[in-house]
């Protein structure tokens, strides 16, 4: 019995994991102004080829 409850927990948490590690397909584009008043489109870097770090963390 114990051997059969490990094994629906096992499927259980793999389930999990493979429905939290979804991928997109294509990035929603968005317009923001850097601190220097400039425009910065994502669009823009993503077509350079260029990779892009989205940090949403912030202090006060």
């Amino acid at each position: 019995m114990s051997r059969f409850i490990a094994s629906i927990a096992g499927i259980l948490i793999t389930a999990g994991l493979s429905l939290s590690q979804t991928t997109l397909s294509k990035a929603t584009d968005f317009t923001v102004t850097d601190i220097s008043g400039k425009q910065q489109n994502l669009y823009s870097y993503l077509g350079a080829g260029k990779y892009v770090l989205l940090d949403f963390l912030s202090s006060s």
